[in-house]
Order: C-alpha cells, then sequence, then structure tokens
C-alpha cells in the first residue's frame, strides 16, 4: 500500500511539474511573439522618424549650400576673382601651366615641412 501511494504522489508530481513547464513554455512563447513585436515594431518606427529628420536636416542644408554657391557664382567680384587667377595660365602650354603647379606645389611642401606659415599664393612670399 506504501508502494501505491508513493507511486500516485510521485504520478502527482510529475504531471504538476510537467504542467508548469508546459505552461511556463507558452507564456514565454506568447510574451516572445506577442509582447515583444510592438515593442521591436515601436523601436523600427523610432529610427525610421530619427533616420528622416537627420535626412531633411542635410538636405536642407545642402540645399541652403547650394544657394550660397549660386549667390557666390554669379557675383560680379567672383567672376572678377576667377579672370584675375585664370590669367596667369592664358600664355602657358599644358605642359608649362603643369610645371607652374608642381613648383607652387614644391614650395608649399617646403614652407609646411619647414614650420613656416604656408602662403596662400607662392607670389605673396617670393622665399
Amino acid at each position: 500500500m506504501a508502494k501505491t501511494r508513493r507511486a500516485i504522489g510521485l504520478k502527482i508530481t510529475l504531471i504538476i511539474a510537467a504542467s508548469v513547464l508546459i505552461f511556463s513554455a507558452v507564456s514565454v512563447g506568447y510574451s516572445y511573439f506577442y509582447l515583444l513585436d510592438p515593442l521591436r515594431n515601436s523601436v523600427m518606427d523610432s529610427r525610421v522618424k530619427m533616420a528622416e529628420l537627420a535626412a531633411n536636416s542635410i538636405t536642407i542644408l545642402l540645399e541652403k549650400q547650394a544657394e550660397l554657391v549660386n549667390t557666390n557664382s554669379s557675383a560680379e567680384y567672383m567672376k572678377e576673382a576667377v579672370m584675375r587667377a585664370n590669367a596667369k595660365y592664358q600664355g602657358m602650354d599644358a605642359e608649362g601651366a603643369r610645371r607652374y603647379l608642381l613648383d607652387i606645389n614644391k614650395k608649399w611642401l617646403k614652407a609646411g615641412k619647414s614650420g613656416d606659415t604656408i602662403p596662400i599664393s607662392p607670389e605673396v612670399d617670393k622665399g
């Protein structure tokens, strides 16, 4: 009789343990599929909104820069400065212009390595 009681008690314990494990597994599955999905969607929505805001900010910045470039490029003083700068190269052939630019580059590199101030134009500092 004691063996039968133990066997019945063991069966009841196993049934309860199995029920708890099944209930736990179902609860975890439910929470994973039905509770985490809205959280995941919420995070995705906020990331999409942040990306849209960043894209809009970059678009506005680029539009302002393009407007500034258009304004400056149509300004008369800018056209005159470009014409003066290009006047140096009018009498030169392609090889002469290349040698001139390489010479300027060497002067800039020399000034940079020696710690001197690098001139904006080598004509300013004939050294």
